[in-house]
């Protein structure tokens, strides 16, 4: 299957952005898409008492989504799409990662309006940690992981993040990839929404208690919890 490279289920690599900095900038992004007060009484409130709900996507029942009511054009992002991704989300991701994740098979797309970035979504392979589940996902090789789907404030919902991810699951099953996983914060409803409307079946859930030094994690559903931290789904085939 073209786009597969073998050793993906033992793989390992550091995949996600760390530090302060890249912290800062994704609570100021919620802000500015919940506004202020919705992210103090929902936000702040969850994340002492986290939820996940684990959504399944076979790549073979992909259901279409109409293009956005503004002009976008959404394609794969390569090495000289790195600006733009960094541009899109100041201050979150480094060139460095950006490099590294694209150096390592994962898969970006990138959609433009005009001249301007405003759309960004990740397709995460292999054997990575994946901090806010305190873990480690193995995906098997016709497997991807989607997250940090990104539009840009000025256009929200403009439908480009549901058209994006229809594209980019299109493109991902041509490279012969069978399952997509993604995660969704209980808080988060619009992608929740879409991905119900995509057919997708939640298929697990992860809670966290997340007080410092009472942090207790619970998974249920489809998931294979093993003793070295590391964590497996496996949705309806």
């Amino acid at each position: 299957m073209g786009g597969l490279k073998e050793g993906r289920r033992t793989r390992r690599t550091r995949a996600y952005p760390a530090g302060l900095r890249s912290r800062l900038r994704a609570a100021s992004d919620v802000v500015r898409y919940m506004g202020a007060w919705e992210f103090a009484i929902r936000v702040l409130p969850w994340s002492f008492g986290r939820v996940y709900s684990i959504f399944s996507q076979d790549l073979d029942r992909i259901v279409p989504f109409p293009p956005p009511s503004v002009p976008c054009r959404v394609r794969p992002a390569g090495m000289e799409d790195i600006p733009a991704l960094m541009e899109l989300r100041k201050g979150y991701y480094s060139r460095a990662l950006l490099e590294r994740r694209l150096k390592e098979g994962h898969l970006a797309f990138l959609g433009r309006s005009g001249d301007k970035p405003v759309y960004s979504h990740w397709m995460l392979v292999g054997s990575l940690d994946i901090p806010y589940l305190h873990g480690r996902l193995v995906l098997g090789p016709d497997e991807v992981y989607a997250d940090e789907a990104f539009v840009h404030p000025e256009f929200q919902r403009s439908g480009i993040y549901a058209h994006g991810a229809f594209l980019a699951k299109t493109a991902i099953r041509a490279k012969g990839f069978r399952r997509m996983y993604c995660a969704v914060a209980s808080w988060n409803e619009i992608p929740r929404e879409i991905m119900i409307r995509s057919g997708m079946p939640e298929i697990a859930r992860f809670r966290c208690r997340n007080v410092p030094g009472l942090v207790k994690i619970r998974w249920s559903g489809q998931v294979e919890v093993h003793d070295d931290g590391s964590f497996a789904f496996y949705g309806a085939r």
